[in-house]
């Protein structure tokens, strides 16, 4: 696989785990208290509006990871660069959503716990690739015996 593919995978992967972890954690928080009726509907609300709005920060991720990866010979900085990237691009995403929604949202702190919870998750899930495409060396083999 191409060193772009790669890339196009890892964050593709973090996009669709965040993207169903949130959906799942901010129907049970919106659908407290609510009819299970409309669990469903919250359901699929929630996944095509966090696909639709996270898309730019997937896209935002692949040019970080891209740039990353093309200048310098990291790995364990590649993940933490991520990792800081999407925690702010998770705020910044949430807080558009809420102001797209009149606001409505936006002193919301499970929603955004939620939100943070599923991207840093996503990221996390990707860790050994993540590394592996940053070409951290082996210092292992240097120090056996």
């Amino acid at each position: 696989m191409t060193p772009f593919k790669q890339q196009l995978w890892v964050v593709t992967k973090i996009w669709i785990i965040a993207v169903l972890i949130n959906t799942i954690l901010g129907t049970c928080i919106l659908g407290m208290g609510e009819d299970l009726s409309i669990m469903g509907l919250l359901l699929l609300y929630g996944f095509v509006m966090g696909g639709l709005f996270s898309l730019p920060v997937a896209i935002i991720l692949l040019l970080i990871i891209y740039f990353i990866v093309s200048r310098f010979n990291t790995g364990i900085w590649l993940f933490w660069i991520v990792l800081a990237s999407g925690i702010a691009l998770t705020i910044a995403t949430f807080s558009a959503f809420s102001l797209w929604i009149d606001g409505a949202l936006l002193f919301s702190n499970g929603l955004l716990a939620a939100a943070l919870f599923a991207g840093s998750t996503a990221i996390f899930t990707q860790y050994n690739t993540l590394i592996k495409i940053g070409k951290e060396p082996n210092y292992e083999e240097e120090f056996s015996f």
